[in-house]
């Protein structure tokens, strides 16, 4: 059977045709990400200059640096909540202290399995939250409450940290950590052992939120009054479990799903690196989340509330190179 051509058009006319259409949408592509990056860069440039705009804020980044816990921290947030302050809550180093975050002197804090991979400089380390959306419903919360947002932001959610005490993206006056971090990060991925040391800490992630719920519904059934179980009624804590089962089922079926997936992607790392700035971030210490953003397949069971937010380490970059420039210009911007 002779393939159908299209009418008109000879073959090398045909797949100029198709180029075209090709360049088309890659310009397309690139108009609508370079509106995007532009929105997003005037978003985290007023971060910035609201940040450099407080009073002693360079005493206060010194103070973090030099983990002073006597400072009186007014403008830099993120810290270690103070009911915590003098306990060890990872089973794991020293106590925290009033200077930390949960992501300072990380090594310290938590066991060695918890590094994917590390340089002198910075560490790779999976979220702590599970990707997986469906664990944080209210059907499955201890509490009963949503708390759909404190997931994963795509199955693969990784973080870059930096192992020095350096506060949140809009402090950083040049761009040397933010190109360590991404530079380590592309060859942690190049590496043969990476995906699969990925996929399994993304699923002891996720174990390790059933194991939290499976406690929590423990800890419950344990206060709870025991009256409709001694008149005989259904206990609803069974019903709770087994729904929590077939949600679980549900959970790793879809995960081994992308797990299937990612060991397929290319050896060159191209998708999403990107800062949430303060004020909008839970956790002081910077950190550059590493995630799928653009690729559905692995965000159908994650949170998207964080996007707005979220700024690309190339914006980041951009605007972190334009302020450098105009104070290298302008030596009086330097004293802030």
């Amino acid at each position: 059977m002779s393939r159908q051509s299209t009418p008109g058009l000879a073959p090398s006319h045909r797949a100029l045709a198709i180029l075209k259409k090709l360049s088309l949408v890659v310009f397309v592509t690139r108009m609508l990400k370079g509106d995007e990056d532009k929105e997003r860069r005037e978003k985290y440039l007023g971060y910035y200059d609201t940040f450099w705009s407080g009073p002693n804020v360079r005493k206060e980044l010194e103070a973090y640096a030099k983990a002073d816990d006597d400072f009186r921290y007014e403008i830099l947030q993120g810290f270690i909540p103070k009911p915590l302050v003098g306990k060890v809550t990872t089973g794991y180093g020293p106590p925290w202290k009033r200077s930390d975050t949960f992501f300072t002197d990380f090594k310290a804090h938590y066991p060695s399995e918890r590094i994917l991979h590390e340089t002198d400089k910075s560490l790779i380390i999976c979220n702590h939250a599970s990707h997986d959306v469906r664990l944080y419903k209210e059907d499955i919360d201890p509490t009963g409450t949503d708390k759909s947002p404190a997931a994963g932001m795509s199955y693969m959610h990784l973080l870059v940290i930096p192992v020095a005490r350096v506060y949140n993206a809009v402090a950083l006056e040049d761009g040397d950590c933010i190109e360590e971090m991404r530079e380590h990060f592309k060859t942690f991925w190049r590496e043969p052992d990476s995906k699969e040391k990925i996929i399994a800490a993304i699923n002891e992630t996720m174990d390790r939120r059933y194991k939290e719920i499976l406690t929590a519904y423990d800890k419950a059934e344990a206060s709870a009054e025991t009256s409709d179980a001694t008149e005989g009624h259904n206990n609803p804590s069974e019903e709770r479990r087994k729904h929590l089962e077939d949600v679980m089922v549900k959970c790793r079926q879809y995960a081994s799903q992308c797990a299937d997936l990612l060991r397929k992607m290319d050896q060159e790392y191209s998708d999403y690196m990107g800062f949430h700035p303060h004020p909008t971030t839970s956790v002081g210490h910077l950190h550059m989340h590493v995630l799928f953003m653009d690729r559905p397949e692995f965000r159908t069971n994650s949170t998207s509330a964080h996007d707005g937010k979220t700024i690309p380490a190339r914006v980041v970059l951009r605007v972190i190179n334009e302020k450098r420039n105009a104070s290298d210009k302008n030596p009086d911007t330097k004293s802030r």
